[in-house]
């Protein structure tokens, strides 16, 4: 029972990453890499304003999600767009997308430094027993989240127009265009859900577990596969 706990746990977690990633994906049609180190950062962001500046928790996660989101979508119109006007190919996109990657990870390891750290605080107090194994408040609220988030973009993507166009424009671009839907906003509008996904993934894993500047790739390979 306690390694099918261990199970669900990590699979949600990779769920909501692989999400992210995903929607990402099948809108833009090329590879995200810098996913990864958005990721990573929105770990860090919450232990700057938590740990370092004293900003409360509720208020520190909001603030590190936006602040992704945000970036994310700066990346999107300094990086990408001047890319797409000029029809560059995937390779090209590919490669931008790790130039981004390894700038924004190398500037974590200079402002943060490599040694591992962690966001918990207080006493570390034994898990709740369910059928014999045990399960921290943390890891219980991970699983609860990953099922809203999922259930919430199930309804997004199946129930409203938002969720329509985008599906329409991860079918098919060329007639999404024609249709006269704006597939580049579009873009950034899967870019923002996807970053925000991959934010929530990571606070969860900063709160259970340690962070680390290099983070973000394991959980972005795994995501791939996914």
């Amino acid at each position: 029972m306690q390694l099918v706990i261990y199970i669900l746990i990590a699979s949600s977690l990779y769920a909501l990453m692989a999400l992210g990633f995903s929607i990402i994906f099948t809108v833009a049609k090329f590879f995200h890499f810098a996913h990864g180190v958005i990721f990573t950062l929105c770990a860090y962001i919450v232990l700057l304003l938590f740990k370092t500046l004293k900003i409360p928790l509720s208020v520190s996660l909001v603030v590190s999600i936006v602040f992704i989101s945000l970036l994310a979508c700066i990346i999107k119109i300094t990086v990408y767009n001047p890319l797409i006007k000029k029809n560059s190919s995937t390779l090209i996109f590919l490669l931008a997308s790790i130039g981004v990657y390894t700038v924004i990870q190398n500037m974590i390891s200079i402002f943060w430094g490599e040694d591992t750290q962690t966001i918990q605080s207080g006493l570390i107090n034994e898990g709740i027993d369910v059928f014999n194994a045990k399960i921290t408040p943390i890891q219980f609220g991970t699983l609860v989240t990953s099922i809203i988030i999922i259930s919430i973009l199930l309804y997004i993507f199946k129930k409203t127009k938002v969720g329509m166009i985008i599906r329409a424009v991860s079918n098919n671009k060329y007639l999404s265009d024609i249709s006269g839907i704006d597939s580049q906003k579009v873009l950034l509008i899967a870019i923002i859900i996807g970053s925000a996904i991959a934010g929530i993934a990571a606070i969860l894993v900063a709160l259970d577990v340690n962070i680390t500047p290099s983070m973000g790739f394991n959980a972005l390979m795994i995501a791939v596969v996914i």
